[in-house]
């Protein structure tokens, strides 16, 4: 993987749980947005959340704070 800033895809089992995290996370103003999922990426649903790196270990505790349950963490470059 190259050096650079790094992108997080947090994918979901399925599209409740990821439209759940969409809709929890713009109201509380969590870094990041609803994305399709990259199509090497094997996931539950279509969708994840992208947020950068730097803000996983937050985002993860959030998710469990609202008991959001998520597939798989992916690590990109950007």
């Amino acid at each position: 993987m190259a050096d650079g800033p790094k992108a997080v895809i947090v994918t979901f089992h399925t599209n409740t749980e990821a439209m759940k995290c969409g809709d929890v996370c713009k109201r509380h103003g969590i870094a990041g947005r609803l994305v399709s999922i990259p199509r090497d990426i094997s996931a539950g649903c279509g969708y994840a959340w992208r947020t950068e790196a730097a803000e996983l270990d937050r985002f993860l505790t959030f998710l469990e704070r609202q008991s959001i349950e998520h597939e798989a963490v992916h690590l990109r470059s950007l």
